[in-house]
């Protein structure tokens, strides 16, 4: 555990830079610290395929169409839930994102073809928002953080 934290953390380094001396690690013999102990809980996020739903997002940036689809389990006939929204292409990309997490409260696996969404949906879990400008922005940022994290 020692090595590990050496390793990634750059002021612990710095501090024992040069030190010349000898570093033990001991484990207090209190149960309470030979416990494993997580910070964090599990993730809720996947990186592997799961047994679930599948929802397709994309957006027209000609339309200003947000669609959502899936296959229904029951009818095994594909569904679409559509919206038009105006704003910046990368907006309106996470706004859909959001809808599918508002929509299905079971898992699901997102298929996306924008990046940049991919990469905020997958940092939101543990995600602390600062207070940005865009309100439309920190609203759908605050509210994809409490339905990925719940």
């Amino acid at each position: 555990m020692f090595e590990s934290l050496l390793q990634g953390n750059a002021n612990l380094q710095l501090s024992l830079d040069s030190y010349s001396g000898e570093i033990s690690v001991h484990v207090l013999p209190h149960k309470l610290f030979n416990k494993e102990f997580h910070l964090f809980p599990h993730e809720k996020r996947s990186c592997r395929l799961l047994k679930a739903l599948t929802v397709v997002t994309d957006t027209s940036r000609v339309s200003y169409k947000l669609v959502m689809t899936w296959r229904n389990s029951q009818t095994q006939h594909w569904e679409a839930d559509v919206e038009f929204v105006e704003g910046l292409p990368q907006v309106a990309e996470l706004a859909t994102v959001m809808r599918a997490f508002e929509k299905f409260l079971e898992p699901i696996n997102l298929v996306t073809d924008s990046a940049y969404v991919a990469g905020v949906v997958s940092r939101a879990e543990q995600a602390v928002l600062k207070d940005i400008e865009n309100k439309c922005l920190f609203k759908l940022l605050s509210k994809l953080i409490y339905l990925v994290s719940h």
